[in-house]
């Protein structure tokens, strides 16, 4: 009995870790009609739709943060590997395709926001937060503030 309630509390845990919203049927109907112009570009600086994706995405996370004319970094999986907002959302066209062709609960990237203070921003090339993202839960660790902003400030390409 024991073991069942770690793996519950466990469960809960990850999910409030993470704190996105876990399926596609969470996001209203004209953020997803709009999903086509995200990822237009590879500029850290989100454009309106990104925005409000991702201030509906977190809106269990962010607090009071508001992704609107912000420069995020992008890491893919936990080994630090910096991409940019054109293959974030690459990714996450693909799985909305795979839930809107099938219907089956295919649910966005897994991802972990992490917002910035002023300092962190200076320390990471002037970065207003970083979403840290993979494929698979499994792979999927928490990285700490300081190896995220170091990946970020070692990136050039999406400066």
């Amino acid at each position: 009995m024991k073991k069942y309630l770690a793996i519950t509390i466990m469960l809960f845990f990850i999910m409030s870790i993470f704190g996105q919203v876990n399926s596609f049927k969470d996001i209203p109907t004209e953020i997803l009609d709009n999903l086509d112009k995200t990822g237009v570009d590879k500029s850290a600086l989100l454009n309106s739709y990104e925005s409000a994706y991702f201030n509906v995405i977190f809106k269990d996370s962010k607090k009071d943060f508001d992704f609107t004319g912000k420069k995020v970094g992008f890491i893919a999986s936990a080994y630090g590997n910096t991409k940019n907002k054109e293959d974030y959302f690459k990714k996450e066209k693909s799985q909305y395709k795979k839930y809107k062709r099938t219907n089956l609960n295919y649910t966005p990237i897994v991802t972990t926001l992490y917002i910035f203070d002023e300092t962190q921003k200076e320390e990471s090339g002037g970065y207003d937060a970083a979403i840290l993202y993979c494929r698979n839960l499994k792979l999927h660790t928490l990285q700490p503030e300081a190896n995220v902003i170091k990946a970020l400030k070692g990136d050039k390409k999406n400066k």
